[in-house]
């Protein structure tokens, strides 16, 4: 018998969001909130990242076992773990949002893509970005600094690799924005189409 009655606190965490994924998975749930489930996987699994593998990893490069503090687990065998744990849920969540997506368009409701919007829908979706996204942005060229910036946990980063046409020049930028960006939904009216509404994030 092992002699550590307790599973370490990120197996355990990790166990947890494995149960809001269930929920999405749930036929009884409205599909829109399954939708949101699947989200509140999504931004659990990257806070997840940015603190507690975040940790580890660093307790991992130091040289440090951790095997005291973890429970007899050591970090490179965590890490490990994690990793595996991870790439089931995600592989699962893929599998539930095409369920999902497939319910969804029998209620004539759809994500979409850029290259799927229509002209009408294009001219609104310029002057959303010109009036509600472009404000929000900040360009960092990285060219120009001498080191590279420090990255904000509350931020969500864009890397660009940018041809300049009349130099030939080759320049890298970060477009950085605010995380509550991309945690909305709007809605986009069909015109011409017996489609009642289509959605994009």
């Amino acid at each position: 018998m092992h002699k550590y009655k307790y599973i370490d606190r990120e197996k355990s965490w990790l166990t947890f969001n494995a149960r809001v994924l269930q929920e999405a998975a749930d036929e009884s749930v409205p599909l829109l909130d399954r939708l949101r489930f699947l989200g509140i996987f999504s931004n659990n699994l990257d806070e997840f990242f940015r603190v507690r593998f975040a940790a580890i990893r660093r307790l991992s490069l130091s040289g440090i076992s951790g095997e005291k503090i973890l429970g007899g687990i050591s970090t490179h065998q965590l890490l490990k773990d994690i990793i595996e744990i991870v790439i089931q849920q995600q592989s699962e969540s893929l599998r539930i949002l095409s369920i999902i997506e497939t319910r969804l368009k029998s209620e004539n409701i759809f994500i979409i893509h850029e290259n799927e919007i229509s002209e009408e829908q294009e001219v609104f979706l310029k002057d959303f970005f010109i009036q509600r996204v472009s404000p929000e942005l900040v360009t960092i060229i990285l060219n120009d600094l001498a080191e590279f910036p420090i990255l904000k946990d509350s931020i969500g980063y864009l890397a660009v690799k940018l041809v300049m046409k009349k130099k030939s020049e080759i320049r890298y930028a970060m477009i950085e924005f605010p995380k509550r960006l991309t945690d909305s939904w709007f809605y986009l009216r069909r015109i011409k189409s017996n489609m009642s509404s289509c959605s994009m994030t």
